[in-house]
Formats: structure tokens, C-alpha cells, sequence
């Protein structure tokens, strides 16, 4: 399995909007609102994906991964979003067919590494789901500190508990 990581240009906003609403509605059934998962979702994520990669920020970075020029997966990151914590890993999804190759990891790698050469002051962070049971394990296999839970709002209403999960600065997953 020969897979490509490059980054995510503009015409890749429609599978990365696709990939996410997939993921979401498998995953966090029982975490968002039905409504919202069963309503029309993928406009919705095709909207915040066409934002991102028509006027990215300057501390965004997104990598996505495909194979045989399908997306198996993607990361979103953004530098410096918090002074304490450093940067957020603000999205990170891999295919359903794809999972259990390492390419979640190798994403998760290509994240570390451009926060290691562009913002090196601090480390990385990220919120799941108190739910996500996998992604959790996920996450604490990698070496992640859960130094707090919160009560967050969800997109489409409702709230849901979420851990922070943080990386020092330097994390490689080597």
C-alpha cells in the first residue's frame, strides 16, 4: 500500500468535506445532535473546507494522505493558537478503510514536524470526545497528556465533554 502525504491544495476541499462528515456521523453519533449529523453535514464541512483552503491563515497547515488519489486521511493544524498550550491539531481523520496502516501516526508525525520547524516555543494540543474511546487510546498511545476535561459546545448545538490532550514541545512520534 503505497500511500502519498502531501499538502491539501483547494481541489481536495470536497473529499476532505466528505472524509470529515463520514467520520463524524460514524463517530460522534451519540456525542452531536442526530439533527445535525443527519441534516446536511456535508455542505456544512464543505463550507469550513473551501474557507480553509481558499484563504488559509498563516499558521495553518493541513496534510492529507492518499492512496491511489483517494484521501485515506488528513490533518489540520494551526501554529501558536493558544499561548499556554501552543498549537491545536484542529482535525485529524483517517478513511475508515484505511485505518490500521499507521497513517493516523504518520499524520500525526508531518503535524509534529511542522510545529517542530515553524513554531518550536511550545508544544501541540487537541480536544476528544470524552466518548471517543478510540481515538482516546489513540491519543494516550502516542504519548499525550490529558491535563483537563471540559464541557464544550458542539457544532450544530449541544455540548459534550471534551479532555485536552498535550504534547510537549519536541514530540516527534518517531
Amino acid at each position: 500500500m503505497e500511500i502519498i502525504f502531501r499538502g491539501a491544495q483547494k481541489t481536495d476541499a470536497p473529499q476532505i468535506a466528505l472524509l470529515h462528515a463520514e467520520n463524524w456521523r460514524k463517530t460522534y453519533r451519540g456525542i452531536l445532535l442526530d439533527e445535525f449529523l443527519d441534516g446536511d453535514i456535508f455542505e456544512n464541512r464543505k463550507n469550513l473546507w473551501e474557507q480553509r483552503l481558499t484563504r488559509p491563515p498563516a499558521n495553518q497547515f493541513i496534510c492529507a494522505a492518499f492512496e491511489h488519489q483517494k484521501l485515506a486521511g488528513f490533518v489540520c493544524v494551526f501554529g501558536e493558537n493558544d499561548p499556554k498550550w501552543g498549537s491545536l491539531i484542529d482535525n485529524l481523520h483517517v478513511a475508515e478503510a484505511s485505518r490500521g496502516h499507521g497513517i493516523g501516526k504518520k499524520l500525526m508525525k508531518n503535524a509534529a514536524n511542522w510545529v517542530n520547524e515553524n513554531y518550536p516555543k511550545n508544544g501541540f494540543y487537541l480536544w476528544v470526545y470524552e466518548k471517543n474511546a478510540s481515538a482516546r487510546r489513540f491519543y494516550e498511545n502516542l504519548g499525550a497528556a490529558t491535563p483537563e476535561m471540559i464541557v464544550k459546545e458542539n457544532p450544530g448545538g449541544g455540548s459534550a465533554n471534551s479532555i485536552r490532550c498535550v504534547w510537549a514541545k519536541g514530540a516527534s512520534f518517531e
